[in-house]
Formats: C-alpha cells, sequence, structure tokens
C-alpha cells in the first residue's frame, strides 16, 4: 500500500512539473508571437516608407528632367 502512494506522489510531482514546463512554454510562445507580430508591423512601415521615398526619388527626377529640358528649350530661342 505504500509502494502505491509513494508511486501517486511521485507520479503527483511529475504532472505538476509538465504543467509547470507547460505554462512556461505557453508563456514564451506567445511572447515570440508578441515579437513576430511587432515585427511584421514594423516590416509593413518600412514597406511604405520605401514606397514613399521612392515616389519623392521619382518625383525630384522627373522635376531635375523637367527643368532641363524647359533650360534647353529656353536656351535654343
Amino acid at each position: 500500500m505504500n509502494a502505491l502512494k509513494a508511486i501517486n506522489e511521485k507520479q503527483g510531482q511529475e504532472l505538476t512539473k509538465a504543467s509547470n514546463l507547460l505554462t512556461t512554454q505557453e508563456a514564451k510562445l506567445n511572447e515570440a508571437s508578441t515579437s513576430l507580430d511587432e515585427l511584421k508591423n514594423e516590416i509593413k512601415n518600412n514597406r511604405r516608407t520605401e514606397q514613399r521615398l521612392r515616389r519623392q526619388r521619382d518625383t525630384w527626377a522627373a522635376s531635375g528632367v523637367l527643368a532641363f529640358i524647359v533650360g534647353a528649350a529656353g536656351a535654343i530661342r
């Protein structure tokens, strides 16, 4: 009888350890998920910034070409 009681106690301790490990792993997974969400949002913001900067670059390039054409046309007259 005492042997069975000891086995039950040991199993209870092992189950408690397993439960604690599961809780710890769940917390780590939640933290990783939060970090991934933050990273995903940063990537989206970076893409938007890159697109905006490309539009600005293209606008300035087009303005420069237009100014050159207007200047060259003025020099020809």
